[in-house]
């Protein structure tokens, strides 16, 4: 696509930003010299201030166009494609836990929304969006999480990410990729967990007590120090409940 503001053939120039910038670091850019150079404000730079806009909408119609592309080479069907608001990709920590039982969580971020004042017409003088038809603001997304979540998992919320700046297009999509935090007393081993005995800081206070991830159980006998006792089906399930891990215990 052509740079329509031939006076500055690269826009990131004109925002003051090395090229490929991400467009969090555009959206900043723009926000903070449209507010310097807005023609309301005393001092204003009203030419100046259209260079800003204009190549700020240039680089989101840009991204939003390779957006798109990425987006159709992903399809298994030919059906058409509209234009879209950009996708948004987020990390969603879970706890070893959330893992055997699943979980109700909200998961709170922030994207581009329509701006309430000036949307569906656009006007240049908004005090919310500067024109742009759209503004960054909270949003909220309630969850069911089901059992067997796995590190690395990528998870799709069709119509959950950035809006367009232009109306009349679809929002993008929210992505969570799945993060597991690391756990006090177990290391994962794919599907399997490890806790290994430390003198005075079994976590039960008992030898023959062992710990898992659903409650405590105890073992037909005390184990001795060098033992390693597998308990089947106490490790982490699968996400289609096919398979079960084991926990080792490692004295």
């Amino acid at each position: 696509m052509k740079n329509p503001d031939q006076e500055h053939p690269d826009p990131y120039q004109v925002l003051g930003l090395s090229p490929g910038a991400e467009i969090e670091k555009v959206r900043q850019a723009f926000r903070r010299l449209a507010k310097q150079h807005h023609p309301d404000r005393p001092g204003g730079a009203p030419e100046h201030f259209r260079r800003i806009r204009a190549a700020y909408q240039w680089i989101i119609q840009e991204e939003t166009s390779r957006s798109q592309e990425r987006s159709v080479s992903n399809l298994e069907s030919c059906d058409p494609v509209t234009n879209r608001g950009l996708d948004l990709t987020l990390d969603l920590a879970i706890e070893l836990e959330d893992v055997v039982g699943g979980v109700n969580t909200v998961v709170g971020y922030r994207r581009n929304q329509p701006c309430p004042s000036c949307r569906p017409a656009l006007k240049d003088d908004c005090p919310i969006c500067l024109g742009t038809g759209s503004h960054c603001g909270a949003a909220e997304l309630s969850l069911r999480l089901p059992p067997g979540l796995k590190e690395g998992l990528r998870l799709r919320f069709p119509g959950q990410g950035h809006y367009p700046p232009r109306p009349g297009f679809l929002p993008g999509d929210l992505y969570l990729i799945v993060f597991i935090k690391p756990h006090r007393l177990y290391k994962r081993d794919r599907l399997d967990l490890h806790l290994w005995w430390g003198p005075g800081t079994w976590p039960t206070g008992q030898a023959d007590l062992a710990p898992t991830l659903t409650g405590v159980l105890r073992l037909p006998r005390p184990p001795k120090p060098g033992m390693t006792i597998r308990l089947p089906g106490q490790g982490l399930p699968d996400l289609d409940h096919s398979e079960r891990g084991d926990l080792f215990l490692h004295y």
